[in-house]
């Protein structure tokens, strides 16, 4: 449980931090805009099922929500880390941006 508050806090902490330099990357551009939605989705979902899953502990099957949660928050890390490092949008918007689309 302590890693799972430890985790979110690191979290939390660099959402914040990379949230109060929004104002720098208003408007910047699309890539940067997607990770940034990216990076709160996960952020929020995160700690709802780490809430809830938290909470059913005490009833014997939260580790049925705590596992999944943690491999999904480390799938929508690595996807983003990767993404970014590509420089290209991440989730829906990627979709709309694809460079195969034709006008």
């Amino acid at each position: 449980m302590m890693l799972a508050a430890g985790l979110y806090i690191v979290a939390l902490w660099g959402q914040v931090y990379l949230d109060t330099r929004k104002a720098d990357e208003i408007g910047r551009d699309l890539v940067s805009e997607s990770h940034r939605h990216w990076r709160l989705r996960t952020s929020l979902l995160f700690l709802i099922w780490s809430v809830l899953g938290g909470l059913t502990l005490l009833l014997g099957f939260g580790w049925l929500i705590i596992i999944p949660a943690y491999a999904w928050y480390l799938y929508r890390v690595a996807k983003g880390f990767l993404y970014f490092r590509l420089g290209r949008p991440v989730g829906l918007v990627r979709a709309i941006t694809s460079p195969g689309r034709l006008d």
